[in-house]
């Protein structure tokens, strides 16, 4: 759609919506793009003498550039959402301004002011709410049932994940949402339902096979492993994670210092020696375009429900 809609306006002689519409559509295509390169690329869009004097087109990047770098290196992504939040104050959008508090709360976690990262999500949900706006709450409530599992509440975490992954439902462009369809596996896994766990992540994989997202197919194809190592499938888990490996590789992310990755390698003996080969390999570690994120606001979503700012679920 975006790539017709750009074509279009190239027609017409409109420079700056072409621009708009291209931006737009790099969103989309971030499941199959390697980060580093996509945010490379919002990086000289940044400089693009349209993007620097139209505010409403220099949101949308810093919109994309912030969740891109949320991956890579929080303190880019804070100088991204920081700048987005004065701009959409300055225009006027209330929804993308609370979307930025959000997000800044969530950098502050991984920048270690928990008390910032507490303050900024519980009040990011309720004015999401309250507006109405249905993709920001999809990711807010899925970072508190992230918290419920942390604290070992996986039957409250499944309220959240239900309702995030019912929202989800209405919206297109939120078909698949990674970090819920994650969350909500780890939460059945606690509650002693694998087989359940392993059935929600293979539909969730194979949709992100079919939109080609390699950067979800890897995180997906891991919690797979880490649901066999689970169930004592030692072989069926080193499959799992070697492929998960092979998908990051090709998608080019790098890992979130934040993430742990002892449960990955170190959960049984005969996962170890794979797990130092892919430390000591040319990528590094393993990787994936969503790791970080999820691990961070797993972190930050412990911190919050020990904080009591979360909601209660209900259905």
């Amino acid at each position: 759609m975006y790539g017709k809609a750009r074509e279009a306006f190239l027609r017409a002689g409109d420079k700056r919506n072409a621009l708009y519409a291209e931006v737009s559509r790099l969103r989309g295509q971030l499941p199959t793009l390697p980060v580093p390169e996509v945010s490379d690329r919002l990086s000289l869009y940044l400089d693009d003498p349209i993007v620097q004097n139209d505010e409403r087109v220099r949101l949308r990047v810093l919109i994309i550039k912030g969740e891109t770098d949320e991956d890579i290196d929080p303190s880019l992504s804070q100088r991204s959402w920081t700048e987005a939040l004065a701009i959409a104050q300055k225009l006027g959008e209330a929804g993308w301004a609370n979307r930025a508090r959000g997000e800044l709360g969530l950098v502050a976690f991984l920048q270690g002011d928990t008390n910032t990262a507490i303050v900024n999500l519980g009040q990011a949900l309720k004015v999401a709410e309250a507006s109405g706006d249905t993709s920001s709450v999809v990711r807010w409530l899925t970072l508190f049932g992230h918290g419920y599992v942390e604290l070992n509440r996986p039957e409250q975490a499944l309220d959240f994940y239900d309702r995030a992954l019912k929202i989800a439902g209405t919206i297109p462009e939120l078909q698949l949402p990674l970090m819920t369809y994650v969350g909500k596996a780890d939460a059945l896994v606690k509650l002693g339902r694998p087989a359940e766990a392993e059935r929600l992540l293979t539909t969730a994989l194979e949709a992100a096979h079919k939109e080609r997202a390699l950067g979800y197919q890897a995180e997906l194809t891991l919690r797979l492993g880490l649901v066999a190592l689970d169930r004592k499938q030692t072989a069926q888990a080193l499959d799992a994670m070697t492929r998960a490996a092979g998908f990051a590789h090709t998608a080019g992310g790098e890992p979130h210092p934040g993430w742990d990755r002892s449960r990955a390698w170190t959960s049984a003996p005969v996962i170890e020696p794979l797990g130092r080969r892919r430390r000591h390999s040319s990528r590094g570690r393993f990787c994936g375009t969503e790791h970080g994120r999820t691990a961070a606001a797993s972190q930050a979503a412990r911190a919050i429900g020990r904080g009591a700012a979360g909601p209660r679920p209900h259905g």
